[in-house]
C-alpha cells in the first residue's frame, strides 16, 4: 500500500485548499523526509487527514467522526469555515483508488452530516458504495482495517514506550489492540461456550433415557400382559360375531316391515294414476283430433296469417310516414323563417344567407381576437413588472389600480427623503459599498463577542477547577491516617483468623479417626497398633459445626474490612489522578484564554475605524440599525424606479382595452347572442337536416306502397289453395280453421303428458310385482323371535363387547408404551453415542484453548506475536544501537521486559530503568517491527513516524537518521518523519514545511 497524493481543504489551522504530491519532485525521489514545524503549527494534521479521508477516523480521538463531535469538540473543520474534505490517491495490490470524506454547513451555519466516496482512478466514476461503507471498502482493498494501519503505517511511538514498560497482563491486552489480535479471544471464549452448550446436550440425553428406563414394565409383567391382550382379542371377536347375527335378524323384520308398507303405497299410486288419464283424455282429446285434421294444410295457413299480418302492419306505416311528412313540412318552412331573422335576408336561400352572415361575424371576431392578444401582452408584462412589490397588489380595476400606483409612488418618495437625513451624506454616498461593510463589520463583532464569551466561560472553568483542586487536596489529606489506622485493623483479624483456621484443622484431624473408633472389637487386634484392647473406641464425638460458623463470620468480617482498605486506596490514587489533571486542565484553560484573547483582538482590529470605540454590544446594535436602513434605502429606491415604469405599463393596457371595446361594440350590433357560431352551425345542421328527411320519407312512403300490395296478392294465392281442404273439414273459413291449430309446443307438451301417464301406469306395476316376489324370500328367512327379545339380546352382547374393549384397550395402551419407550431409549441411545464423538472435539479444544474470558488462548497467541516482535525488534535495534538487546522477562523477573546490556556484560535489566532517548530508540525499534509484521502479507510502501526525537542526543539521533535512511533504500518505502528537532530539519533536507501566519493558520510548502 502507497500513498501517492494528499489534497485537503479548511482542516483545523490549515484554511484553504493544500495538496501534497507524494509522486511527483522532491517527494518521489526523496524517500525520506520530514514534517516539520512549530508546536501546533499542523503538522499531525496531515496524518488526520490520510485516516480521515480513508477510515473516517483520526488517531487523537477513539470514536468515529460525526457532525455532533465536530461541533461540539471543535474538531477538524477550521473555524468560521463553511465546509472542509480530505481526499487521498492511493495504490494497493488492487489497482488506484481515490477517497474521500467532506463536511459543509447549511444557510443557517448548522453542520449537515459528513460524505464519503470511493473511485477508483482512471475511470472517475464512482464506485456503487452507500457512504457509511466506504471504510470497509478500503479495509478489503488495502488490507488493514483502521487499528492495522495506523499501528503499521502511521507509528505513533507513545503506544509503544506504554507497552515496553508495562506488566505481562497489560502487555498481552497491548499487543493484541497494537496487532488487531482480538480473534484469539474470541476463539478461546467460543470453544469454551461450545464445549459447554454441547455439554449440557449430552446431560439432557442421558438423563432422559435414565428416566425413560426407569418407567419400563419389567420383562416377566410384559410377557403376561401380551398374553392377556391375545384372549382379550380373542373373547371380543366372539361377541363380535354374535353381536353382528343378531343385528342380522333385527335387520331383517324391520326390512318385511317396511316392503310391506311400500306394496301398499304403489297400489294406491297406480289407482292416483289411472284417475288422472282418464281427466286428461277428457279435457284435451278433441283437441289433439281436431289438430291431427288441419295437419295437412297447417303450414299453409301459417304462411296465410303471416301474410296477412304483414299487410296490417305496411299499411298502419304508411299512415304514420304520411303524418311525419306533414310535420316536416311545417318545420321547414318554421326555419326558413327563424335564418331570415338571424342573418336579415329573406330573400336569398337559407344556406346562401348563413355563409354571408358567418364571414361577416369572423371578419369582426377577428379584429376583436388580435385586439385581445395586444391587451394580453401588454397586461402580461404589466403583471410581470408588478411581482414582489412591498404591498398588496389587485389588477382586476386598472382605474383603481393607477390610483393606488401613484398614490404608494409619492409615500415612497417620501420614505427615501426621510432614510437620506437619518444615515447621513456619507453613509448614502455609496450605499452598497457602505452596506457590504457594515455587514463585514457585522460579522466581525459577533465573532469578537463569540471570542468574548468563550472567555467569560474559560475563567469560570478556570475558578471551578480551583475551587476543585482545594478540594480534592482536602480529602486526599486526611486519607493516609484512615489507612494506616484500617492496615493496623486487618492486620489484627488477619491474625485472629490465622488462629482459628488452625484450631479448627486439628478438630477435624481428630473427627476423622472416629469412624475407625467405631469399628474396634475388645479381643480383635488393632489394624494400626495391633492391641487387643481399646480404652478410648467410645469417645464423646467432637462437634466442630459451631467453630466453622465461627471461622466463615471472621472471614466475611476480614473480607469486608480488606475490600474497604482496597477501596480507601484506590479513592488516594485516585485523588491523586486527578489532582494532575485539575493541573493539566488549569494550564490548558490559561493558554486557551490568551488565544481567545488574541483572536478576540485581532477581529477587533478588522473593523472600521467609526466602530472601534465603545462597548461591543452596543456597537452590533448601531451596526444592525445601518444595514437595516442600508437595505430599507436599496429598497425603497427600487421600489420608486419600480413604480414609475408600472404607471407607464398601466396607461398603454388601457388604450389598448379601449380599442377592444370598440370592436365588442360593432359585433354586438351585428349578433348579441352568446354563440355566433354556434347558433349559425347549429341552423345549417338543422336545416339539412330537415330538408334530408323530408325526402327520405317520400321515399320510404313509396317503397311501403309497393310492398303492400304485393303482400295482398300472395295472400289471395295461398287462399286459392287451402280452400278445398278447410271446406272439406267443415270450417267457414281460413279464420275459424286456425283457432282449432295447436301450436307445435303445446301439441308436443299434452302428447308427452299422455305418455308420461301411461308410463308411469306400467312402472308402478312392474315395481308392485316384484316387490311381491322379494317379500315371499324374506318371509322364508324369518324367525319367530320377536324383535323386542331380539333387541334386548342385542344390548347384552354390545355391554359385554364394551366392557372387553375397554380391558383390551388399556393392555393395548400399556403395551404400545413399553414399546415406544424401549424404541425411545434405542435412539437415545445411539444419540448419545454420536454426541459423545462429536463432543469430543469441543472437550479437547476446551482443555487447551478455551476459558470464560478467551484468556488462555489469547495470553498464548500474543507470547508467540511478542516472541516474533521482539526478534524483529532486536535487528532494528541493532541498527540504532549495538548496546542493548529486547529479551522475555525470566521468571524471578519483574514481568516487564528486559534488557540485556552487552556493553556491561551481557546485564539483564528492566526496560523501567531505561532513559528517555533509550526508550524512544527501543520504542522505534518495536514500531518498526510492527510494519515488518504488516509488511509480510501487505506491501508497506508508505510510512509515517510521529514526534519522539527530541529525547536524543546528537550521535544517536545522527545513527537514527542512517537507520531510517537504509531502511527506506532497502524497501523503497516513502518514510516521513514528524519532528520540531533543528539537528533532524538540517539532516533531512527534504522537507514539508508547517508553518504558522500571524492570524492563528498554517500554509505548507514542500522544498
Amino acid at each position: 500500500m502507497k500513498i501517492l497524493k494528499v489534497r485537503f481543504c479548511n482542516i483545523n489551522s490549515l484554511k484553504g485548499t493544500h495538496e501534497i504530491d507524494f509522486q511527483s519532485n522532491p517527494l518521489s525521489t526523496a524517500g525520506l523526509f520530514a514534517i516539520t514545524g512549530a508546536t501546533g503549527s499542523g503538522k499531525t494534521t496531515i496524518l488526520d487527514v490520510i485516516t480521515l479521508a480513508l477510515y473516517n477516523r483520526i488517531p487523537r480521538i477513539s470514536e468515529r467522526i460525526s457532525k455532533n463531535s465536530i461541533s461540539k469538540a471543535g474538531l477538524l473543520l477550521t473555524r468560521n469555515m463553511p465546509e472542509g474534505y480530505a481526499e487521498v490517491l492511493y495504490e494497493c495490490s488492487k489497482g488506484a483508488y481515490r477517497s474521500k470524506w467532506s463536511i459543509s454547513s447549511t444557510r443557517n451555519g448548522t453542520l449537515r452530516d459528513y460524505e464519503m466516496e470511493i473511485a477508483q482512478e482512471g475511470s472517475g466514476k464512482l464506485m456503487d458504495v452507500q457512504r457509511r461503507d466506504v471504510p470497509d471498502k478500503n479495509s478489503e482493498l488495502i488490507g488493514l482495517n483502521y487499528d492495522q494501519f495506523v499501528r503499521a503505517i502511521i507509528l505513533a511511538q507513545g503506544d509503544f514506550a506504554t507497552f515496553l514498560k508495562s506488566r505481562n497482563e497489560e502487555r498481552s491486552k497491548l499487543l493484541e489492540q497494537i496487532t488487531g489480535g482480538e480473534i484469539y479471544r474470541e476463539l478461546g471464549r467460543k470453544a469454551f461456550e461450545m464445549n459447554k452448550l454441547h455439554g449440557q446436550e449430552l446431560e439432557d440425553k442421558k438423563r432422559l433415557k435414565g428416566d425413560l428406563e426407569g418407567r419400563l414394565i419389567p420383562k416377566e409383567e410384559f410377557s403376561e400382559l401380551k398374553n392377556k391382550l391375545n384372549e382379550a382379542e380373542s373373547t371380543l371377536k366372539l361377541l363380535n360375531k354374535n353381536k353382528e347375527s343378531t343385528q342380522a335378524s333385527i335387520q331383517l323384520k324391520k326390512d318385511i316391515e317396511q316392503a310391506e308398507n311400500i306394496l301398499v303405497a304403489l297400489l294406491k299410486e297406480k289407482d292416483t294414476l289411472f284417475h288422472k288419464l282418464e281427466l286428461f283424455q277428457s279435457q284435451y282429446g278433441e283437441k289433439l283430433k281436431k289438430n291431427n285434421a288441419l295437419i295437412p294444410v297447417k303450414d299453409k295457413l301459417v304462411e296465410w296469417q303471416q301474410e296477412n299480418k304483414k299487410a296490417e302492419e305496411t299499411s298502419q306505416r304508411i299512415a304514420k310516414i304520411e303524418s311525419t311528412i306533414t310535420e316536416l313540412k311545417s318545420r321547414v318552412n318554421e326555419q326558413k323563417t327563424r335564418i331570415g331573422k338571424l342573418t336579415s335576408d329573406f330573400d336569398s336561400s337559407p344556406l346562401e344567407a348563413l355563409s354571408e352572415f358567418e364571414r361577416k361575424v369572423n371578419e369582426i371576431e377577428r379584429l376583436i381576437e388580435s385586439t385581445s392578444i395586444k391587451y394580453s401582452e401588454r397586461f402580461g408584462t404589466l403583471e410581470s413588472i408588478v411581482g414582489n412589490l412591498p404591498f398588496e397588489v389587485d389588477l382586476s380595476d386598472l382605474n383603481d389600480f393607477r390610483k393606488t400606483i401613484e398614490m404608494e409612488s409619492k409615500e415612497f418618495n417620501s420614505e427615501l427623503i426621510n432614510i437620506k437625513s437619518k444615515l447621513g451624506e456619507e453613509l448614502i454616498h455609496n450605499p452598497q459599498e457602505r452596506l457590504i461593510e457594515c455587514r463585514h463589520a457585522a460579522q466581525n463583532i459577533v465573532l469578537v463577542l463569540k471570542e468574548q464569551e468563550f472567555i467569560d466561560q474559560f475563567n469560570k472553568d478556570l475558578s471551578e477547577c480551583q475551587k476543585e483542586t482545594e478540594t480534592v487536596e482536602e480529602k486526599a489529606a486526611k486519607l493516609p491516617q484512615l489507612i494506616k489506622e484500617k492496615e493496623n485493623q486487618v492486620d489484627k483479624l488477619k491474625s485472629s483468623l490465622d488462629r482459628q483456621m488452625l484450631e479448627l484443622d486439628a478438630k477435624k484431624l481428630s473427627a476423622s479417626l472416629e469412624d475407625h473408633r467405631n469399628h474396634l472389637k475388645n479381643g480383635e487386634p488393632c489394624p494400626l497398633c495391633g492391641s487387643t484392647s481399646h480404652p478410648y473406641s467410645k469417645i464423646e464425638k467432637i462437634e466442630i459445626d459451631d467453630l466453622e460458623i465461627e471461622v466463615r463470620k471472621h472471614q466475611d468480617e476480614y473480607q469486608e474490612e480488606y475490600g474497604r482498605l482496597v477501596n480507601m486506596k484506590a479513592l488516594a490514587d485516585s485523588y491523586e489522578t486527578r489532582k494532575a489533571e485539575l493541573a493539566k486542565k488549569k494550564t490548558e484553560l490559561s493558554q486557551d484564554i490568551n488565544q481567545k484573547e488574541l483572536s478576540r483582538d485581532s477581529f477587533s482590529g478588522k473593523l472600521p475605524q467609526r466602530y472601534q470605540k465603545g462597548n461591543p454590544n452596543e456597537i452590533n446594535e448601531v451596526l444592525k440599525d445601518h444595514i437595516k436602513d442600508l437595505e430599507r434605502y436599496s429598497l425603497v429606491h427600487t421600489t420608486v424606479d419600480k413604480l414609475s415604469g408600472i404607471l407607464e405599463q398601466v396607461n398603454m393596457c388601457m388604450d389598448v382595452n379601449s380599442e377592444i371595446l370598440q370592436h365588442k361594440e360593432s359585433r354586438n350590433k351585428l349578433y348579441d347572442g352568446p354563440d355566433s357560431q354556434k347558433e349559425i352551425r347549429e341552423s345549417r345542421e338543422l336545416w339539412t337536416s330537415l330538408t334530408s328527411d323530408m325526402k327520405n320519407s317520400e321515399d320510404a312512403k313509396k317503397d311501403f306502397k309497393n310492398e303492400l300490395e304485393t303482400t295482398v296478392a300472395k295472400s289471395k294465392t295461398i287462399s286459392v289453395l287451402i280452400s278445398p281442404v278447410i271446406k272439406s273439414l267443415h270450417y267457414e273459413d281460413e279464420y275459424s280453421a286456425i283457432s282449432d291449430l295447436l301450436s307445435s309446443e303445446e301439441a308436443a307438451r299434452l302428447y308427452k303428458e299422455e305418455s308420461d301417464l301411461k308410463m308411469q301406469i306400467n312402472q308402478s306395476e312392474t315395481k308392485a310385482r316384484l316387490i311381491e316376489k322379494d317379500l315371499g324370500k324374506q318371509k322364508e328367512r324369518d324367525t319367530e323371535t320377536s324383535i323386542e327379545d331380539l333387541q334386548d339380546k342385542a344390548n347384552e352382547i354390545q355391554s359385554r363387547v364394551i366392557t372387553e374393549q375397554e380391558s383390551r384397550d388399556n393392555l393395548l395402551t400399556k403395551k404400545r408404551q413399553q414399546e415406544h419407550f424401549l424404541k425411545s431409549i434405542a435412539e437415545l441411545a445411539k444419540e448419545i453415542t454420536s454426541l459423545a464423538e462429536r463432543n469430543e472435539k469441543w472437550n479437547l479444544l476446551n482443555k487447551y484453548i478455551g476459558d470464560a474470558e478467551g484468556k488462555k488462548f489469547s495470553t498464548f497467541a500474543q507470547q508467540l506475536t511478542l516472541y516474533q516482535l521482539i526478534i524483529l525488534a532486536n535487528r532494528r535495534l541493532a541498527l540504532l544501537n549495538d548496546r542493548y538487546q529486547l529479551d522475555i522477562p525470566e521468571q524471578e523477573e519483574d514481568d516487564s521486559l528486559s534488557i540485556i546490556d552487552t556493553h556491561m556484560g551481557d546485564l539483564r535489566r528492566s526496560v523501567k530503568s531505561l532513559s528517555g532517548g533509550e526508550t524512544f530508540l527501543i520504542s522505534l525499534s518495536l514500531a518498526l517491527a510492527l510494519s515488518d509484521l504488516a509488511s509480510r502479507n501487505i506491501e508497506i510502501q508508505s510510512l509515517f513516524i510521529d514526534e519522539g526525537f527530541g529525547s536524543l542526543d546528537k550521535l544517536t539521533l545522527d545513527q537514527t537518521i542512517d537507520t531510517l535512511e537504509k531502511l527506506q533504500y532497502e524497501s523503497g518505502r516513502n518514510i516521513g518523519v514528524i519532528s520540531h528537532v533543528e539537528a533532524m530539519q538540517e539532516r533531512i533536507t527534504t522537507q514539508i514545511k508547517v508553518r504558522q501566519n500571524g492570524q492563528g493558520y498554517s500554509s505548507i510548502i514542500v522544498q
